[in-house]
């Protein structure tokens, strides 16, 4: 056996840059440029050095501070650089077979297996291993606390000759302080030495600052944490408990969990109700200010309550708290109406039993709010000056909300050191069990260790690819030498049963965590949309006139079609035409299209913007496709109506066509339709610019087959008249004609007169 004493340089994307957002094949918190690594016989003697440059592919611009902390340059690795697989190749060769690594805490390794992951490449070759740092503390102060290398070598006397932040010169320091250790007993008691680590093993955070925050208004920590707790709001006057009303609110939270604990047996919870009830209340009593994190505070204690590993309470509350207060405007009639609408936009594309369970929870906390007396409610009523100042200030909270937002997305998704359980511990729990009374247990686990060794590392893929292990899976020599073989293997199969259980669980929470962090990247996104549509100036321009013509034709045989339409202005003089298509025919189709349509239009009335109100109904329909398997083609176009420039955007939608005079226009998209693909990026956007005299046609797949339209561009061409509705039933009935009302057909027809310009729309 030899030890193998491994220390890596790597390269991180400065947070924002291209890089960071660049989607990898698996988690890797930052690309490998440099590996360094010293071989040490047993007798603890250096043997050998080993060090390579890696060119990197993912992360290809060198963090300015990582080039400045290590010296390593783009131009030096554009140089001498090799791809990872191949440096991977050549260490793992170097290393040999019977090695132990060696690093000088936690990261190294993890980093190692991140890499080799997102190559594709078998990381099996690094399980044994173990932190240099825990048998360093075991054997010298016994403290639980990390050392820096620098640290340990002056403990040890030892000066160093390697420059600093060199995989190779920190790799040969590590080396230095491991002839010190005895890292054979310290390998033996590392069990003894992980339970003396405070914070665990196996991924767990390392001990140290977990959180700065600096405290302004506060003459110390002692008096800011008060304040955190509450505890000053009681003693410092009626001033600070009007600025500050979070100590009442954190009793109320507790309160509302306490009674969500109690539910029907249809699965409706009175503290639900009663938390929506105090989120409607506190966005009509109260400014954004409050009323925003209040919802998200009532809303992730309700997700917390309810379990699951779901946050729909706090993205629905925090949303519908925003509406009310950016729209409502001390109305309490359009606070109800708004505060309904919202919690309906998150109940659509949940299953039936949630989606409603939560959509009559928040119509029983809207009818309380209506049913309480005028008298108990003041609502905000403004000036016309303060009621603008107002409106700033509730755009700049909502602003700064989607950015607390994005903080907690980045927080969740960032890639953690969840490093996987060495198999081999399997073994080693079993052998806790069995083999500890036996009286061979000297002569197999100390004599004959390294063929006991060969023989259950020999066995260990059958059991994990099986899920149970059998004697047929370990050599002869040992099943037939071990006399309580039988027990040892029922022993491993128990201890394997709750490793794969172990395995199970962290999945099942990476994937929470996941899904947890997308529902809050979506939310921010809509927030910063609705600020940054609340603060676009409205243009004073004159608009042009328009017309539109629109006619759905179910398939022959059926009462309805699955198509649905919509078109409609914003309050910033856009016009939005939406043309949606769900998959199949009849009833059900026409519930997805009508779903999908009312949900962007709610959106983009409320001034989002058409990608994040696309990329939030696309994540909405893939989670209801999950139990209907349906999907939904969207079209969509923006219009300014001063300047008859707009944005064309297509979810799997068939072919648009832009007839000017005799000339007409094919548009075209390769994107999925929406619900297929969870988390894919809205459509990109096709830039459409209009004229007077000119038409726009958006229609479905069911009118013209997208290979053969000649016909439909002959006729567009050949059209002369100027009425959109008459040009639509023209499309129709050729379309019947050719194709015989086989499927759906919607056709969305917008003109813009000869004579629109400077003109009001119609």
């Amino acid at each position: 056996m030899q030890y193998i004493i491994l220390d890596m340089e790597w390269n991180q994307p400065w947070p924002g840059s291209y890089s960071a957002k660049k989607a990898l094949p698996s988690p890797m918190r930052g690309e490998i440029v440099q590996i360094g690594a010293v071989r040490m016989t047993q007798e603890q003697q250096i043997a050998d050095e080993f060090q390579i440059l890696i060119r990197p592919q993912y992360f290809k611009k060198m963090n300015r501070k990582v080039a400045s902390l290590t010296g390593i340059r783009d131009s030096l690795l554009r140089e001498k650089g090799v791809r990872f697989p191949e440096a991977a190749a050549q260490f793992a060769a170097w290393c040999g077979e019977d090695c132990v690594f060696l690093t000088w805490g936690f990261d190294d390794i993890t980093i190692l297996r991140e890499n080799l992951a997102v190559f594709g490449l078998e990381s099996g070759w690094t399980a044994r291993w173990y932190n240099a740092q825990l048998i360093f503390n075991a054997q010298t102060d016994g403290s639980g606390a990390q050392k820096a290398l620098s640290t340990a070598m002056q403990m040890m006397d030892i000066a160093p000759t390697r420059a600093a932040h060199d995989a190779l010169g920190d790799a040969y320091h590590t080396a230095l302080v491991c002839q010190h250790l005895r890292l054979a007993d310290g390998i033996a008691a590392y069990e003894a030495a992980v339970q003396a680590h405070e914070n665990g093993f196996h991924g767990a955070e390392l001990p140290g600052c977990v959180r700065r925050a600096v405290f302004h208004g506060y003459a110390d920590k002692t008096a800011a944490l008060g304040a955190m707790s509450g505890r000053a709001l009681l003693s410092t006057g009626d001033k600070e408990k009007e600025e500050h009303p979070y100590a009442p609110l954190f009793i109320l939270l507790g309160v509302l969990m306490a009674a969500s604990s109690f539910e029907t047996a249809d699965g409706f919870a009175p503290g639900r109700i009663l938390s929506m009830l105090a989120v409607l209340l506190f966005a009509f009593e109260r400014g954004s200010a409050f009323a925003i994190p209040a919802a998200l505070c009532i809303g992730l204690g309700m997700d917390l309550g309810a379990g699951g590993g779901s946050f729909v309470h706090a993205a629905s509350y925090a949303f519908s708290a925003v509406l009310v207060n950016v729209t409502a405007r001390g109305n309490r009639v359009l606070s109800a109406l708004w505060f309904a609408l919202s919690i309906l936009c998150f109940a659509l594309p949940m299953n039936a039993h949630a989606g409603l369970v939560l959509l009559y929870e928040g119509l029983a906390a809207t009818l309380l709010f209506l049913l309480i007396p005028s008298r108990f409610l003041r609502g905000k009523r403004l000036c016309s000056d303060e009621a603008a100042q107002e409106d700033a200030a509730v755009r700049r909270k909502i602003a700064a909300s989607a950015a607390a937002l994005r903080e907690l997305y980045d927080s969740i998704a960032r890639p953690r050191t969840l490093t996987e359980e060495n198999p081999a511990a399997i073994f080693d729990r079993a052998a806790e069990k069995v083999c500890r009374g036996c009286a061979l247990c000297s002569y197999c686990w100390e004599k004959e260790y390294q063929r006991t060794y060969t023989a259950l590392n020999d066995a260990t893929a059958a059991l994990l690819r099986r899920g149970q292990g059998r004697g047929e899976d370990f050599p002869s020599y040992f099943s037939e030498r071990c006399i309580h073989f039988s027990s040892f293997l029922s022993a491993v199969n128990g201890e394997l049963r709750a490793y794969l259980l172990r395995r199970q669980y962290r999945r099942l929470l990476e994937d929470d965590r996941a899904k947890a962090a997308s529902q809050y990247a979506q939310l921010s996104e809509l927030m910063q949309s609705a600020a940054d549509g609340a603060l676009r100036p409205v243009s004073t321009q004159p608009v042009h006139s328009y017309e539109i013509g629109l006619s759905l034709r179910p398939k022959r045989g059926e009462r309805v079609s699955g198509d649905s339409a919509a078109h409609f202005e914003t309050e910033d003089g856009t016009l939005c035409l939406l043309l949606s298509d769900g998959m199949g025919c009849g009833e059900a189709a026409q519930r997805e299209s009508s779903m999908a349509a009312r949900m962007l239009e709610r959106f983009l009335s409320a001034g989002i913007d058409a990608p994040p109100a696309l990329k939030t109904l696309n994540s909405a329909l893939s989670l209801r496709a999950e139990s209907t398997d349906s999907f939904t083609t969207v079209d969509l176009l923006t219009l300014s109506l001063q300047t008859l420039e707009g944005e064309l955007y297509k979810y799997g939608a068939a072919p648009s066509y832009l007839k000017r005079g005799g000339t007409v226009r094919r548009v075209t998209c390769s994107c999925l339709p929406a619900g297929l693909q969870e988390g894919s990026p809205p459509p990109e956007a096709t830039h459409i610019k209009l004229s007077p005299g000119c038409f726009f046609v958006m229609l479905s797949d069911g009118v013209a087959d997208s290979l053969d339209d000649e016909w439909l561009q002959n006729l567009l061409a050949g059209w002369e008249g100027h009425d959109p509705q008459q040009l639509v039933a023209a499309i129709l009935a050729d379309s019947m004609e050719k194709r015989g009302g086989t499927d759906d057909a919607g056709v969305l027809a917008l003109y813009i007169p000869e004579d629109s310009g400077g003109a009001q729309a119609v």
